[in-house]
């Protein structure tokens, strides 16, 4: 073993004192004193051959012990220390293995989330004897709470626990593991959580273990770990849960785990739940697992889970329940699931037996299959399930209900649901069972209120997309009243309650009535159809005023010499070859397009050129020459603007509380004679400008762009380069109290004639300016009048109050020609503010990564690196020359 440092000091020989005693003990305790007010820290290295455990016993609490590559043949007790135990090159070269010596890492004293373990191989755990003895082949936590990462536990096996066991309340954070073949006598073969024990863990994969019971996991007596994004794959069980065992009130919680061809003999291939155990579990899948009953999970005795946004897909059960059985008492909950191809003899998909009534709502049942009885659900001795907004198409009973078999005196309530193609017939009761069917749409026809007897029409089933299609007459057919106060949104996530205005409410509510089956249509029934221009139609107008919302509109290239008005149509209006060969020229027009007519986002225009407007009316028709935009917000994306004149908004106006997304486009060569060369927004109006370019706009006030009435636009990744106005701001004027908000844009060579080349504030206008260059701009960058805006992060020329903010030359490659992206030197890159940046913004303006380390440059900005550089394009190469072997 060697050390770094031993930070314990030690007492030299005291014979060069003298022989006074009195004198030597003095010296002694002043020396003790010292040494221990200076203990520290320290870090510790054990190399292959030496003994880890000895290290540990040697360490103290905040010791750090650096395991090298090898194979260490022993058991490690923590000792209750706070320690950080970890390898030096990870678990693949660094294995601690006990050699069939009970456990191979023990915490049972205590030990909290100080006590780390990381990067080993842990294997070689025999846990043969009693107590906790039989307990936690590769790792035993009682009453303790380490930190485990980055580890291996594989070739353990144990009564209880073959690679881990957490008891008495331990609750471990367990992250990155591998858990594979190892195996318990009994319970739990990659772990086994008992006795109120929760550890919360993440990202692990489970795999090829085995046990009776669990062979992936056992969780029991109230023990209620919290498991995100992990897999259990492969893993057996000689008598229950498969992938996982929940027994006597286990409640975990699962999200986005993956539970993949495990193996039970008897129950919960996936997993099985027992003894009024009742797991939460969320976007979960479950896929080729096996057992007799209940392939995918078994629920016994009282046993009530939670099940959303989970799949269900190719469980197979050699007798009861493919994906799902519930047997005695049980009530899960399944909320927009999806079963598909389960395999069973009696319930392919799910099976419910003696009193178990779950609640099933925007579930999908698909091509499931029974050799006998209930291709899709079988319900067998008082069971009463609830199914409201299901669909069920393509399953199959060798005997009878393809979709659903009701047998003694099971009576399930069913509504809003569909029942199409499902073999040999949809729904079969036999002895005493009544259910009730109402609102739904059944082939064949079914006795009930609302019911239908007519094809569901769906988008395309064949490809799998059961959809509603336009023409199907389940758009507003269901009941309202039946749906859960808590379900708002159909098995796609979108809103559960749509109104069709292209079809007669024939459901029952108050408008929006809901749909029948899983999905709710999102479109008008009118809607949905693809137009070409000039093929469907001459002109693009003509097309507009034939559509509905949702139809799609496609432009072949050419200049088209009209004005264009949405008409509130929520239709996609776009290019089919893109801006720079499809024009749409106003000549002379007004407006070349316009929104008045409370457009929303689905409003869409997107890879035109548009040209030719000259508002030089009054009141509207004095604004927007290119684009008006009055209580709209559509979405405008990769189009130009050039060549637009009006008296406010040259090139846009967005007017009335207007907030469109604009992306990628290109405002140049627009004029305002009062506001707005590039853009004016107006009336609390909040547009989103992305990745745009406004230049050589001109107006009296904003030459690219004037923000008025209280309004704040979102402007992201955006350059303003020679823009002018004949009084203040340049490239922006922000008046009357309106304060957008800037990150990472580029102002250079703008002019204003008075004040504010960059930037003119006025009259409690206080932008939010964060990671911007201000340079070159004439005669100032930023000018204030009654405003106080917040700019941090900024390059300025001649330099502005506020943090982060620099005064130096941003060294642009060729500002000349146009050209404002970096130089090697540049004092802006890794120099800004990452929580500036919006989540969902990861690419500059040039479609370059938004967020890139220059490993030559020290870091001067705010965050965790990358730092993100100031302006609007991020460096993308690296300032170092040539790197010496002594790393200068």
């Amino acid at each position: 073993m060697r050390r770094v440092r031993n930070p314990r000091g030690r007492l030299d020989d005291l014979h060069s004192l003298g022989t006074n005693p009195l004198l030597s003990m003095v010296v002694a305790l002043i020396v003790i004193a010292f040494t221990v007010s200076t203990v520290q820290a320290g870090t510790f290295h054990v190399y292959d051959g030496e003994s880890i455990q000895e290290m540990v016993i040697d360490c103290q609490d905040g010791d750090e012990i650096i395991v090298h590559p090898g194979v260490y043949q022993e058991s490690i007790d923590f000792l209750g220390k706070a320690i950080w135990l970890h390898s030096n090159d990870g678990p693949a070269v660094t294995t601690i293995d006990a050699s069939r010596r009970l456990h191979v890492v023990r915490c049972t004293s205590g030990e909290g989330p100080d006590t780390i373990l990381e990067g080993f191989t842990i294997t070689g755990g025999e846990a043969d004897g009693s107590g906790d003895n039989g307990h936690g082949g590769g790792m035993l936590n009682v009453a303790s709470s380490p930190t485990v990462r980055d580890c291996i536990f594989e070739g353990n096996w144990a009564f209880y626990g073959g690679g881990m066991l957490n008891r008495a309340g331990s609750a471990p954070e367990i992250t990155n593991c591998t858990f594979r073949q190892n195996i318990a006598n009994q319970f739990g073969g990659g772990m086994e959580n008992y006795d109120g024990a929760s550890p919360t863990i993440t990202d692990c994969t489970f795999g090829n273990n085995q046990a009776d019971y669990g062979g992936g996991m056992l969780n029991s007596t109230e023990s209620s770990p919290t498991i995100m994004s992990c897999l259990f794959e492969s893993n057996r069980a000689n008598l229950r849960g498969g992938g996982m065992e929940n027994y006597t009130s286990s409640h975990p919680t699962l999200n986005k785990c993956v539970f993949k061809g495990n193996t039970a003999v008897e129950f919960g291939g996936g997993i099985y739940n027992s003894d009024s155990s009742d797991p939460a579990l969320s976007e979960c899948t479950f896929t080729s697992n096996s057992a007799h009953d209940g392939g995918g999970m078994m629920n016994l005795a009282g046993s009530s889970p939670s099940v959303l946004n989970c799949s269900f897909d190719r469980n197979i059960a050699t007798e009861y329940g493919g994906a799902m059985e519930n047997l005695s008492n049980c009530h899960p909950t399944l909320t927009s699931c999806i079963f598909t191809g389960n395999v069973a003899e009696y319930g392919g998909a799910l099976l419910n037996n003696t009193k178990c009534s779950p609640l099933i709502t925007n579930c999908m049942f698909v091509n499931n299959m029974a050799y006998f009885r209930g291709g899709a659900i079988d319900n067998y001795e008082y069971c009463n399930p609830t199914l409201v907004n299901c669909t069920f198409t393509g399953n199959t009973a060798n005997e009878y209900g393809g979709a659903i078999y009701n047998y003694y005196d099971s009576n399930p309530s069913v509504t809003n649901c569909i029942f199409w193609g499902d073999t040999p017939d949809e729904i079969v009761n036999v002895d005493f069972c009544d259910p009730v069917v109402t609102w739904c749409d059944v082939m064949g026809g079914y006795d009930g209120i609302g019911n239908i007897d007519a094809c569901p029409v769906f988008v395309n089933p064949l490809a799998g997309d059961f959809r509603l299609h336009r023409l199907s007459p389940c758009a507003d057919a269901g009941c309202n009243d039946a749906v859960p106060y808590y379900v708002t949104i159909d098995l796609d996530g979108h809103p559960r309650f749509v109104d069709d205005a292209g079809v007669p409410d024939t459901g029952y509510g108050t408008s929006p009535i809901v749909d029948i089956g899983a999905y709710e249509r999102q479109e008008n029934s009118m809607s949905g159809f693809t137009f070409t221009v000039p093929g469907d139609f001459a002109t693009i107008q003509e097309a507009i005023l034939y559509c509905s919302h949702g139809d799609e509109i496609i432009v072949a290239p050419g200049t088209y010499q009209e004005a264009i008005d949405f008409a509130g149509r929520e239709v996609w209006l776009h290019s089919s070859d893109g801006a720079a060969v499809t024009t749409i020229d106003g000549v002379g027009a007004y407006h070349v397009v316009q929104c008045i007519n409370n457009e929303g986002p689905s409003a869409i225009l997107e890879g035109f050129t548009i040209t030719g407007g000259n508002a030089t009316g009054i009141n509207n028709d004095g604004m927007g020459g290119g684009m008006l935009n009055i209580s709209a917000s559509p979405t405008v994306r990769d189009c130009s603007f050039t060549g637009n004149t009006a008296q406010y908004g040259g090139g846009m106006l967005n007017g009335a509380e207007s907030s469109p997304s604009i992306t990628n486009c290109v405002f140049d060569d627009n004029s305002a004679a009062i506001h707005g060369g590039g853009m004016e927004n107006l009336d609390h109006s909040h547009p989103t400008i992305l990745d745009c370019r406004f230049a050589d706009n001109a107006a009296e006030y904003g030459g690219g762009m004037l923000n008025n009435a209280a309004s704040a636009p979102f402007i992201t990744n955006c350059l303003f380069e020679g823009n002018s106005a004949t009084f203040g701001g340049g490239a922006i004027d922000n008046c009357f109290g309106s304060s957008p908000t800037l990150t990472n844009c580029t102002f250079s060579a703008n002019t204003a004639v008075e004040m504010g080349g960059g930037i003119y504030n006025f009259d409690g206008s206080n932008p939010t300016i964060t990671n911007c260059i201000f340079w070159a701009d004439a005669p100032d960058e930023i000018v204030n009048r009654s405003s106080t805006p917040i700019v941090t992060w900024s390059d300025i020329e001649r330099g502005y109050m506020g943090e982060g903010n620099i005064d130096a030359d941003p060294l642009f490659v060729d500002p000349v020609n146009g050209n404002y992206r970096f130089l090697m030197g540049t004092p802006c890159i890794d120099a800004a503010n990452n929580k500036a940046v919006p989540p969902e913004i990861t690419f500059d303006l040039d479609g370059n990564p938004r967020f890139k380390n220059d490993r030559g440059l020290r870091d001067t900005g705010s965050g965790s690196s990358p730092i993100v550089d100031m302006g609007c394009f991020e460096f993308q190469g690296t300032s170092l020359w040539k790197v010496k072997p002594d790393g200068r």
